[in-house]
């Protein structure tokens, strides 16, 4: 029923339930709890993932030092000794090559890198390197090979040491050993 403010001629609101004032007041009063006892929860949620993020990040940052330090060290491995290192996929692409005597490469290094190794060498020779690839992919030990090849300075003799890497690439350390093999 709806009354009338008979000095505004305002409509007046209805007159309320006691009973249902409480009740809405209950309601409310649960919603506003269950509200803050979600938000906490999600607080803490957050706040766990938070550190976690920490962590991770921590650990990150203490992978990203090894791994600087790790490079650094191999660098400075690379530049001590004069070995020609070639790092090739199992199947004979070159992926990587380091040299400090470009006259003793068959060609340059920009010739070897993502190219298969018998775009470069000689048929026998490339046979019996990937032969030895394979040695060492299967029995997980290093192969060695010498051999001789033509390169701008003249013919040379060189010695290989074969290791695999990982599951996908190869190592190959090549030295001169011309010398060696002259009368002293």
């Amino acid at each position: 029923m709806i009354e009338y403010d008979s000095i505004s001629g305002m409509r007046a609101s209805p007159r309320s339930d006691p009973d249902d004032s409480n009740r809405r007041n209950r309601t409310s009063t649960a919603s506003a709890s269950t509200s803050t006892e979600e938000l906490a929860r999600q607080v803490r949620q957050l706040r766990q993932r938070h550190e976690s993020l920490e962590l991770q990040n921590e650990e990150l940052r203490q992978d990203n030092e090894a791994l600087k330090e790790s490079g650094s060290r191999y660098r400075a491995i690379l530049r001590a000794i004069p070995d020609m290192v070639f790092i090739y996929s199992n199947d004979g692409y070159c992926l990587d090559v380091h040299v400090h005597d470009f006259g003793a490469l068959a060609a340059e290094p920009e010739a070897f890198l993502g190219r298969h190794m018998g775009e470069v060498l000689p048929k026998p020779l490339t046979e019996r390197l990937q032969r030895l690839f394979d040695q060492a992919i299967h029995t997980g030990k290093g192969q060695i090979i010498e051999y001789f090849l033509e390169v701008p300075d003249g013919q040379r003799r060189f010695e290989a040491r074969i290791a695999q890497v990982d599951d996908e690439r190869i190592l190959a350390i090549v030295r001169d050993i011309t010398e060696r093999g002259r009368p002293g």
